[in-house]
């Protein structure tokens, strides 16, 4: 299984975040200056990332969680799931692990502030109407 780097969920908050277009220019070059930091992350640059459709894909997820109860509880996971997913691939989906990785992932990352502020501020802006 590959080490996932920490500060990727971050720099994927931080790009779905950015509206103008060096938005992309800015994801590319932080996941670039990461990639030295976490070797052992496989990553298939031929599948080509649409932040548009990460966007979409979470605002559809998180419409449908907001009709449900515990909202803050099943957001996390819900929105780390479709991020892993969108990073990795099906490969990644598919692994016996994948849950409890995403498990894990959401945990850590609610745990430390900066990742924490991020991940809401995102929800907020992907829950707001248009």
């Amino acid at each position: 299984m590959s080490i996932i780097d920490p500060t990727r969920i971050t720099a994927i908050f931080k790009t779905l975040s950015v509206t103008s277009s060096d938005g992309a220019n800015t994801h590319k070059s932080t996941i670039e200056k990461k990639a030295g930091a976490a070797a052992s992350l496989k990553i298939d640059n031929s599948q080509e990332r649409d932040k548009e459709k990460l966007k979409k894909n979470l605002q559809t997820i998180l419409k449908k969680l907001k009709e449900q109860d515990n909202f803050e509880e099943k957001a996390p996971k819900a929105v780390i799931k479709e991020i892993l997913l969108w990073e990795f691939g099906d490969e990644f989906f598919n692994h016996p692990q994948f849950n409890r990785i995403s498990q894990t992932v959401s945990e850590q990352m609610l745990t430390k502030k900066h990742s924490k502020d991020y991940f809401f501020r995102i929800v907020a802006e992907l829950t707001t109407p248009d």
